[in-house]
């Protein structure tokens, strides 16, 4: 996804607003919050407590410099008056001079340790200069004071966030209270934290809950970024929409709204989104491509391959341009097609390592096995990091019956990256492949294998499909189906998705589901016996 609009056009205006919110904050704290001071002032007269409320009011209202005109002659009378001393940090705060003002607020702690809204406020001075271990010491010592401030817990939390200390920011910013929705980056950190803490629910509701509408378009933006990365979808999808409606021209928002909908598998809405983006001049390769696969899982072949074609056109250079178009052809029985297209693609861009490792997948359908290992192993030395090119070599073992050293190279990989849900999904097909039987280690590895691909992956069919079978080869019939009836959902047309099902519900006795599961299973093999030309006739076509 690309952030362009969020970064250089709606930031800096969020900065300012939060620039502008603190400073409403610090006032308002401090005119609420007890003068405790080591000194001891003569009251003020009538007339200069009204001067006091003046700059106040000036303060609050954005007008510092008539604020810091009334200020000066009430300090030079009365210096060690620790409200005046913080009232003139904040408006110098305002004014952007922070260094001044923290000058004024270490005065009010030079003649009171335990002056809350000074803490605070230089606690907020040297945050925003990006001193974050001065300003959590600060913040604790306010937070002995007073625990329940909520701008102390607001800052808090910020700080944790901004050290990847998710718990922590967890805890400061759910305490903060109703400040907490005046402040644009609060909502999305606190959403953020509880994600990355496992608390789905805490940030479904925080979302629910929070006037989201009501905010900046940035704040919601990032709000809906969060909840897409994570892949709440459905819950990003309004606020994208909210978005869209207070800035018409983001390229982004609509962008990502379309990403949203394709995921949750309405891809006309995808089309329609992405359709009219090209219409407003939001041409780009990476649109072009998302479209063609929307148009592709519609049914609409032909469209998505023009589509792709003009990626490539867009950006020569554009690996997944080439790699959907041969995608398309292989799944259309022209695999020598989708070989031409990987080529072309290798000529504009020599070193790409994916584009080899697919045409070294092609030569091995074709039983090139040599072919095949020499594009894997070439994938392999440009991205030795990339597990791919294991899977490959690992997969031109399959091709050539040479399971053991599969095997062995897939062991020796996964136990480097162990969270590599194909290189699992693999490992427990090669050890199935080897003949394991049911109560065997082998067999334990290769379920455990199989379920930790679906765990890393929840949206891999074929790992579903696997070990479905091992549950049906254990007759646990009922764990059986819930697998291979996910697999059927991701993945309507794999036969084998509905060939094992299909023996998994005739186990359990439900008929009528295994007599519909069947006609699909006939009718998906009537299909493969007449294959679609679209693919092969589009590409042959230009």
């Amino acid at each position: 996804m690309s952030l362009e609009w969020f970064r250089n056009e709606v930031l800096p205006g969020v900065r300012m607003r939060i620039r502008q919110g603190l400073i409403l904050v610090i006032i308002s704290t401090c005119s609420l919050w007890p003068i405790a001071t080591l000194y001891v002032h003569a009251q003020p007269s009538a007339n200069d407590r009204q001067r006091i409320s003046d700059a106040e009011r000036l303060i609050h209202n954005g007008e510092f410099d008539k604020g810091i005109s009334i200020l000066k002659p009430l300090i030079q009378s009365d210096d060690h008056n620790p409200r005046l001393l913080n009232l003139m940090g904040i408006a110098v705060t305002g004014r952007g001079d922070l260094k001044e003002a923290d000058r004024w607020f270490n005065a009010v702690l030079r003649l009171d340790p335990s002056f809350v809204p000074s803490l605070k406020n230089l606690a907020i001075n040297e945050f925003n200069l990006n001193h974050l271990s001065k300003s959590q010491e600060l913040l604790d010592r306010a937070a002995s004071i007073a625990p329940d401030d909520p701008v102390v817990q607001l800052y808090l939390g910020h700080i944790a966030y901004s050290r990847h200390k998710y718990e922590s920011s967890k805890a400061h910013l759910s305490s903060s209270g109703r400040i907490l929705e005046t402040q644009p980056n609060a909502i999305p950190e606190l959403i953020d934290s509880y994600l990355k803490t496992n608390n789905k629910k805490s940030a479904v509701d925080l979302v629910r809950n929070s006037q989201i509408g009501a905010m900046p378009a940035a704040t919601q933006f990032r709000v809906a970024f969060i909840l897409a990365d994570f892949g709440l979808f459905k819950e990003a999808s309004p606020i994208f929409k909210s978005v869209m409606r207070l800035a018409p021209s983001s390229y982004d928002a609509a962008f990502d709204l379309a990403i949203c909908s394709y995921q949750l598998d309405n891809f006309a809405r995808a089309i329609e989104i992405l359709e009219n983006l090209k219409t407003t001049n939001h041409n780009s390769a990476e649109l072009e491509i998302l479209l063609a696969d929307a148009l592709e899982r519609a049914g609409r072949t032909d469209r998505a391959v023009t589509e792709l074609k003009e990626a490539t056109i867009l950006e020569p250079k554009n690996q997944d341009a080439y790699l959907d178009l041969a995608d398309i052809c292989v799944n259309h029985n022209s695999p020598e097609l989708g070989m031409e297209i990987i080529n072309v693609g290798l000529r504009n861009i020599a070193d790409s390592s994916r584009l080899l490792f697919a045409r070294g997948v092609l030569h091995a359908m074709n039983d090139q096995t040599e072919l095949a290992a020499s594009d894997f192993e070439a994938a392999r030395k440009l991205t030795p990091d990339a597990s791919y090119s294991y899977a490959g070599l690992a997969l031109n073992y399959f091709r050539s019956g040479n399971v053991k050293p599969a095997i062995e190279l897939l062991r020796a990989r996964i136990s480097a990256t162990p969270n590599d849900f194909m290189l699992q999904y693999m490992l427990g097909r090669a050890l199935m492949q080897a003949g394991a039987d049911v109560g065997a280690k082998e067999f334990v590895e290769a379920q455990t294998a199989f379920e930790k691909s679906v765990e890393l992956n929840p949206k891999f069919h074929a790992s579903r499909v696997e070990l479905g079978e091992t549950y049906l080869s254990e007759k646990r019939f009922g764990d059986a189906v819930l697998e291979l009836e996910k697999a059927h959902q991701l993945d309507p047309k794999d036969r084998a998705a509905c060939a094992q099902l299909f023996i998994a519900y005739r186990k359990l006795g439900r008929t009528r589901e295994a007599d519909q599961v069947l006609a699909e299973l006939k009718k998906l093999n009537s299909d493969q016996r007449t294959p679609s030309q679209n693919g092969v006739r589009l590409v042959k076509r230009n």
